[in-house]
C-alpha cells in the first residue's frame, strides 16, 4: 500500500501481505514525500500487516512494515502530525517501522551519512505519534525514529527482534531527531548482540528521553549510546525504567567520554574491576523483590539525588518527593 505525496488520509483495518520475490524490495505500507512540502493528517491504524520478505537493505528504500520515506532535493519535505496507532506488525523482513529522509543534513550528524545521498538541510518531521502497536519477529530493527523533532513513541510492544539480520539492529532507536519521548513501551526478544538492546540514543539523537518502559530478554541488553562517524549524541535521560538481564550486560563503557560521571547508582553484585566513581551511591544488596519494589530497610531508599524535571512520577506511578528519591524505578514504602 503505497501513499505517495498526499494528505489526510486515514489507512486503517487492512490485512496486508508482500510476500513476493522474497529478499527483494518489500513494504507492507509506504509513505512517501518527494519534493512535497508539509503532508499533514496521515494516519496508519489499526492493520495487520505481517509475511513481508524483504531485503536486508537499511536505507531510504529498504523493506518495512510501515516504512515513512521523505525525498528529493528540490523542496524541502516533512510529515506534520502522522500517527501510526494500534497496528499488528508480524514476520517482517526487516524493518517494524522505519522512518529516513534526504532533508537531514546538520552539523550534528558529522560525517555519518554520505552528503550526495542525504543533501537537504535538516527538515524534522514534527508531532509524531508512534502508539500501542504490537511488533513481532522482525529480521531487523523495531521502530527506527529518523529526522523527527518532538515524536512520541509509548505503549508499544516489541517481541522479537534482530532475528534474521547480520545488521546491528535495536528494539526502539532514535538517529537525527531532537526531543523525543519513548516511554510505557515493552521490548524484549533481542535476537543477538550486534547490537540487539531495546533502546538506542544513536548518531546526532539530541535531547531523548528513555523512561517508564520494561526491558527483558535481549540478548544486547537494555541501551545503547551510539555516537560515530563524527555524529554526536547529545542531551540523553533515562530513568525509572526496569531491566532484567538474565545474563545479557545492561551497560559497557569503551573509550569513555571525558567529563562521563557516575553518582547516586546502587551497583550490586559486579565484580569491583567493573566498578566506576559512584559518590553517593552504593554496593550494598538493594532489596529488591521480584516485582522489582524494594524491601522494607532497603538502602536504596531516600538515597537519590534531585534533579530538575525528573518526570515527577516512578515506573507504577508514584509521585516524587521534593526532597531526595528513593534510588531506581520504585518510589513507593517498603515492601516486607
Amino acid at each position: 500500500m503505497l501513499l505517495a505525496n498526499t494528505r489526510y488520509v486515514r489507512l486503517s483495518a487492512l490485512e496486508i501481505v508482500n510476500a513476493a520475490r522474497p529478499g527483494s524490495e518489500r513494504n507492507g505500507v509506504r509513505l512517501r514525500l518527494t519534493d512535497y512540502g508539509t503532508a499533514r493528517g496521515i494516519a496508519v491504524t489499526g492493520l495487520y500487516v505481517h509475511g513481508v520478505r524483504g531485503g536486508d537493505a537499511k536505507t531510504l528504500t529498504g523493506s518495512s512494515g510501515v516504512h515513512v520515506a521523505v525525498e528529493g532535493t528540490a523542496r524541502p519535505s516533512r510529515y506534520d502530525g502522522l500517527e501510526i496507532a494500534g497496528n499488528r506488525i508480524e514476520d517482517v523482513d526487516r524493518e517494524g517501522v522505519y522512518f529516513k529522509s534526504t532533508w537531514s543534513r546538520r552539523p550534528l550528524v558529522g560525517n555519518q551519512q554520505d552528503p550526495h545521498t542525504y543533501p537537504g538541510a535538516w527538515t524534522p518531521s514534527t508531532r509524531v505519534r508512534v502508539h500501542h502497536n504490537t511488533l513481532r519477529s522482525l529480521a531487523g530493527d523495531g521502530i527506527k525514529l529518523d529526522t523527527t523533532a518532538g515524536a512520541v513513541v509509548e505503549h508499544n510492544r516489541v517481541d522479537g527482534f534482530q532475528l534474521r539480520s547480520p545488521s546491528a539492529n535495536a528494539g526502539v532507536w532514535t538517529f537525527n531527531t531532537d526531543d523525543t519521548l519513548v516511554q510505557f513501551n515493552e521490548v524484549s526478544g533481542g535476537g543477538n548482540t550486534h547490537d540487539g538492546m531495546s533502546f538506542d540514543a544513536d548518531g546526532a539523537s539530541q535531547n531523548t528521553v528513555f523512561q517508564y518502559n520494561n526491558s527483558h530478554d535481549n540478548a544486547g541488553g537494555f541501551l545503547l549510546l551510539c555516537p560515530y562517524s563524527g555524529a554526536k549524541t547529545v542531551g540523553t535521560t533515562v530513568r525509572y525504567n526496569i531491566f532484567v538481564s538474565r545474563g545479557q550486560g545492561g551497560y559497557a563503557l569503551k573509550n569513555p567520554t571525558p567529563g562521563l560521571r557516575f553518582d547516586h547508582n546502587v551497583f550490586h553484585g559486579l565484580p569491583p574491576a567493573h566498578l566506576p566513581a559512584n559518590p553517593g551511591g552504593t554496593t550494598a544488596a538493594p532489596g529488591l523483590r521480584d516485582d522489582f519494589r524494594l524491601t522494607a530497610g532497603s538502602p536504596a531508599h531516600a538515597a537519590g539525588r534531585h534533579v530538575a524535571g525528573n518526570g515527577g512520577r516512578d515506573y507504577f506511578g508514584t509521585p516524587l518527593p521534593a526532597g531526595a528519591p528513593t534510588i531506581g524505578a520504585y518510589e513507593g514504602p517498603g515492601v516486607r
